[in-house]
């Protein structure tokens, strides 16, 4: 069974961009509306001391990928590890910020996850189980509200969308090394 509300923590040189504390902040507000844990999959070199961050911002469990081969982005080895950490452990939900990493990465995951994907999402709300999210169409002259019928379902979400919001510190994150 699916479970989990799934950030991509997207860093660049060890910082985190600030699209990943956005979604953070919806994304615990998500959470909490159905119940499930928010994590955050972090991949990099020497980036363990993110986790802080993320769980200052809601995270409740860290996927962390460390290695100096991860310093600099690779789409083969970073579809690989995240796909695997996926599979393995099978959110219900994985949203990303729609930069251009993510607009590469996100895809990929995606067809080996065998999973839709939204892209360019404005906005996200709760709906019985699923998640609906909104997005323009037509340059932007219309809006449509969508949702992904597999699991997880997979959004790129514009930044500048959410308000970011300090959640509750964890006292007991979780931080799982792959």
């Amino acid at each position: 069974m699916s479970q989990g509300i799934w950030i991509f923590a997207e860093q660049h040189d060890g910082e985190l961009r600030k699209v990943t504390l956005e979604l953070l902040s919806e994304g615990r507000k998500l959470a909490d509306n159905t119940n499930q844990e928010l994590a955050a999959v972090l991949l990099g070199e020497n980036v363990e001391e993110l986790s802080k961050t993320l769980a200052e911002y809601g995270a409740d469990k860290i996927y962390l990928a460390e290695c100096s081969c991860l310093k600099q982005y690779n789409t083969g080895l970073f579809t690989d590890i995240v796909s695997d950490l996926v599979k393995k452990y099978e959110p219900s939900a994985f949203l990303w910020g729609n930069t251009s990493l993510a607009r590469d990465l996100a895809p990929r995951v995606a067809e080996r996850v065998e999973t839709g994907l939204l892209s360019d999402c404005t906005a996200v709300e709760v709906s019985g189980d699923n998640l609906i999210f909104e997005r323009p169409i037509y340059a932007g002259k219309a809006m449509i509200k969508a949702s992904v019928e597999t699991a997880p379902a997979m959004a790129t979400i514009r930044p500048n969308i959410f308000e970011i919001v300090k959640g509750a510190s964890k006292q007991s994150l979780e931080i799982i090394k792959e």
